[in-house]
This record gives C-alpha cells, structure tokens and sequence, in this order.
C-alpha cells in the first residue's frame, strides 16, 4: 500500500496561535501527519489565499491550494481529511 494522502480543509491563522476553538489547529495536524512516513499533505482548502499560502510555506509540503474544499475534494483522489475550521463554522457540503 502507497501512502496515505491527505487533505487539509481550514488552514487558519498561525498568528493567532493553535487552540481549541480551532486557530490554526492545521499547524498541529501537518505536523502530526508528517511523523508518519505513510502520510503526505497533498493538498489543502481555505477560502482566504493568503493563510494557505502561509501555511503550505512553512508546513514546507508539496501542497495544491485550493480556495474551496468542494474543488479539493472534486479534484483530489485524498485518502484522509483534515476539517480545521472553528465550531461555528462548519463547511457548506
């Protein structure tokens, strides 16, 4: 078996810092999938450029970024999903 592909949905802000309301909580799942070596970060949603440009920067990932997760999840063959976006605001399926 290859190894697993991952998506991310919700990169968040990394300057406001990782918490259980879910700021950057991203951070802490790329690094967590980078330990295993049958994990890779493939691709990654948010609705703001910026954040998930930052966040492919310094998860230092080859990371397709997409600006919605409806297109990652079309356009991606992912194995495993991330969903990183604050309680009150989940993804619109």
């Amino acid at each position: 078996m290859g190894r697993l592909r991952v998506g991310v949905i919700g990169t968040g802000n990394p300057a406001q810092g990782a918490s259980r309301m879910g700021f950057a909580m991203a951070y802490q799942h790329a690094n967590a999938y980078a330990k295993f070596d049958n994990c890779q970060l493939v691709a990654c949603a948010d609705i703001k450029a910026e954040s998930a440009e930052t966040f492919v920067e310094k998860c230092q990932a080859p990371t397709n970024i997409y600006l919605s997760h409806q297109a990652m999840l079309a356009q991606e063959d992912l194995d495993l999903v991330t969903i990183c976006v604050r309680p009150h605001l989940p993804p619109r399926w």
